[in-house]
């Protein structure tokens, strides 16, 4: 927002990153979105409409949403309305046209195990349900693609299965276009956590690997019943993001001096186009990526989600 303009000179974006091309709607999308939606529930002519909304169960409210898809955007989400939101993110990003401080963007390696249903452990991936919910998601005419890229036979699963692609699709790679883009205007540092043996804050049957917000842990040391399951290493991983994050809001560089004279793993450079380095938390290879794109196949889905403009 032009209106943030020099209230902060830091950024660290975490939680997903900004540029899916369809992910923000427009002023008047967004205005026919929400007539439908009022229509469907049968409260367009009420005298009070949004009593109308409230009447409803929350059965009725999820019935009538429109389902969300990676081509097709959120059902509900930020609006660019020519003011506080003047352009689609990545048309910003493109352009320069956004408060340019150095930034650290976030990413994990399996960002869909935590939302990804369960029942889905007991189906193959080849199985129609598994295969309907991916083309739902990104468009059934790229499934043949899909299925050579990820092939089903290398899954367990279609948890598994389905956790790779859409993490890959929905995080991962948009998480590389924005690094792309951000890099070219203001210094960027990109990480991925991929630590697989943290232990997660929900119970769950099936491992969640580096789920989504794995970092928090790491960052804040809470809740400290699950902290205090993490292993030694894991506990220095995490008191180095602390040291590092702590020097990026001091310095705008997340590398101190001393942290890198006795761990020469820490280094962490910006961000280019070129070599794309990663910092990867992995409490095994604390170190950078440089194939981080290829390991997600983001080659394939930047011409998915963005025609590889």
């Amino acid at each position: 927002a032009p209106q943030a303009a020099g209230l902060f000179d830091r950024g660290i974006s975490q939680s997903g990153p900004c540029v899916s091309p369809s992910a923000y709607k427009t002023l008047n999308a967004a205005l026919t979105t929400g007539d439908q939606f009022t229509a469907t529930l049968g409260c367009s002519g009420a005298a009070d409409v949004p009593a109308c909304l409230r009447s409803k169960t929350p059965a009725q409210l999820i019935a009538a949403a429109p389902p969300p898809g990676v081509n097709s955007g959120a059902t509900w989400s930020p609006v660019v309305d020519g003011v506080v939101m003047p352009q689609q993110p990545l048309d910003a990003l493109r352009s320069g046209s956004f408060n340019q401080v150095p930034i650290i963007q976030a990413t994990t390696a399996d960002e869909m195990s935590v939302f990804t249903p369960q029942f889905l452990a007991g189906l193959p991936p080849t199985s129609p349900i598994a295969q309907g919910i991916i083309g739902a998601l990104v468009g059934a005419q790229w499934l043949p693609q899909i299925n050579q890229i990820y092939p089903p036979a290398n899954y367990p699963t279609a948890f598994h299965y389905f956790v790779d692609v859409v993490t890959d699709s929905i995080y991962s790679c948009n998480a590389w276009r924005a690094d792309l883009e951000l890099s070219k205007y203001t210094p960027t540092y990109a990480y991925e956590v991929n630590d697989k043996n943290l232990p997660a804050p929900l119970s769950s049957p099936i491992p969640l690997g580096a789920y989504h917000g794995a970092e928090m842990l790491l960052m804040q040391q809470l809740p400290e019943a699950e902290f205090n399951q993490l292993t030694n290493a894991q506990k220095e991983m995490s008191n180095l993001m602390i040291e590092q994050f702590t020097q990026f809001a001091r310095t705008g560089h997340p590398t101190a001096l001393l942290t890198l004279i006795k761990n020469r793993s820490a280094l962490w450079p910006r961000f280019n186009r070129y070599t794309q380095p990663f910092f990867n938390y992995d409490s095994m290879n604390i170190g950078l990526i440089r194939d981080f794109a290829e390991d997600h196949h983001c080659g394939f889905w930047n011409g998915v989600l963005f025609g590889n403009t």
